[in-house]
């Protein structure tokens, strides 16, 4: 994936059909399952790719990083299962528009241009 300075953020995902089925799958793994690693990996490529510093990189996916589910009790009921399920995506969803958030301030302080676009962390509250 090689990205050109001077494109809109939205273009960082939307230039590569490879690089955005992966990142949607990646993105997905996180939310449904808890997987945190391919998101990790697709966003760190991405800052890089683009010329981020690497302590910039390290901030932003911190918080992918950093991001801890609660543990579940042992013996819990089947409608309690589900609801802390449910909980726990809400809370992925939210730590995704954190990260979405952070990865586009620090892509667009380093010269991008401003999509316009609702921050994520607003949309999801």
């Amino acid at each position: 994936m090689e990205f050109g300075t001077g494109r809109s953020v939205a273009g960082l995902l939307s230039h590569d059909k490879k690089g955005l089925k992966r990142a949607a799958m990646n993105v997905e793994e996180f939310v449904n399952c808890g997987k945190k690693d391919g998101l990790i990996v697709i966003t760190a490529e991405t800052l890089i790719d683009n010329g981020i510093d690497a302590d910039q990189v390290q901030e932003v996916i911190s918080i992918i990083v950093g991001y801890q589910e609660p543990t579940k009790p042992p013996l819990m009921f089947r409608w309690t299962a589900g609801d802390t399920d449910k909980a726990q995506r809400r809370m992925r969803l939210k730590a995704l528009a954190r990260l979405m958030d952070a990865l586009r301030s620090t892509v667009e302080a380093s010269g991008f241009q401003d999509t316009g676009d609702k921050s994520r962390a607003e949309q999801v509250q």
